[in-house]
């Protein structure tokens, strides 16, 4: 993607927000609709092109806590509800972890050396027969510590569980690839590379399946 300059930006903001808020009118408008729709398919390819990503695997909530929440919530409807995680985690996943105790959820919480990073051998031995989640978050938003998440991601992968990577703080400050990564899941927040506050994306490998907090 090209840099965009401040005013470029500003004008797409402005330009999308009233679009959108005509999404009311779209029942009574149909060109309404069909622009607020053009607007988010385009922001959808933009992220999905950031992260190497089809536009299909990206879904937009709002916000990187939500993004969290979808991928964590959907582990109750599995049949491997045991899920790993860091010390170092954000509240978003430490705290959602504690509540779905209550519901049937385990998990275990990984230690971290000084510099904030985990031993690949701790995480080989938590990994039990009902593991279903793997949760660590990429670069840490505290202490900045950019965990090697690709060696953890091959460790998931060669015991069948699925990974997924709180990556707020990491798009807009370094490369990411999902071809690189190969997380299951990735948690974004717009807010942290210059986009609009209130929204955030998910993104989804194809064929894997989330469910929805709100029936």
């Amino acid at each position: 993607l090209k840099h965009m300059t401040a005013y470029e930006i500003l004008s797409g903001l402005v330009g999308s927000e009233m679009c959108i808020r005509d999404r009311s009118m779209a029942l009574h408008s149909y060109s309404s609709g069909r622009s607020s729709r053009s607007i988010i398919e385009n922001a959808r390819n933009q992220v999905a092109k950031m992260i190497e990503a089809h536009p299909s695997e990206i879904f937009f909530t709002g916000s990187g806590t939500e993004s969290n929440n979808i991928v964590i919530w959907s582990i109750l409807h599995q049949k491997k509800k045991h899920v790993i995680t860091s010390a170092i985690e954000h509240p978003a996943v430490l705290k959602v972890l504690s509540e779905l105790n209550h519901f049937g959820l385990t998990y275990d919480i990984l230690p971290v050396d000084s510099t904030g990073l985990i031993n690949p051998a701790d995480l080989k031995s938590a990994i039990k027969s009902n593991t279903g989640l793997i949760s660590i978050m990429h670069i840490n938003y505290e202490v900045g510590t950019v965990q090697k998440i690709e060696k953890l991601i091959q460790i998931a992968k060669e015991h069948s569980v699925l990974f997924h990577s709180d990556c707020v703080q990491s798009i807009g400050k370094i490369p990411i690839s999902t071809k690189k990564l190969e997380a299951d899941y990735m948690s974004f927040s717009a807010h942290k590379f210059y986009g609009p506050k209130g929204i955030g994306f998910l993104f989804k490998k194809k064929g894997l399946s989330i469910k929805p907090l709100i029936i």
